[in-house]
């Protein structure tokens, strides 16, 4: 069961195998994403972190509204910035 792994790493290299989201950031991605329709965003913000900074751009996009707007999360520019030029 290796080789499929082996597989991947090889097809993306170093740099993109680390950016593959893992089972926990995919559970905390729809988890995330499902709060902020919901409106809740205190749980939306805590819930994306990690797949935002695992390079995921629509949990990025999220987060930067919620810092820009300061909805469940302290409104900062500068947090708001980064996210933003994060999303590719």
């Amino acid at each position: 069961m290796v080789w499929p792994l082996l597989a991947v790493l090889a097809a993306y290299g170093p740099a993109e195998a680390r950016r593959l989201p893992d089972r926990f950031d995919a559970v905390q991605l729809r988890k995330g994403l499902a709060a902020f329709d919901r409106h809740d965003y205190t749980a939306a913000g805590l819930l994306l972190r990690s797949p935002a900074e695992h390079g995921n751009s629509r949990a990025q996009g999220v987060l930067w509204f919620l810092h820009t707007y300061g909805r469940g999360v302290p409104q900062s520019f500068r947090e708001a910035a980064m996210w933003w030029v994060s999303v590719p």
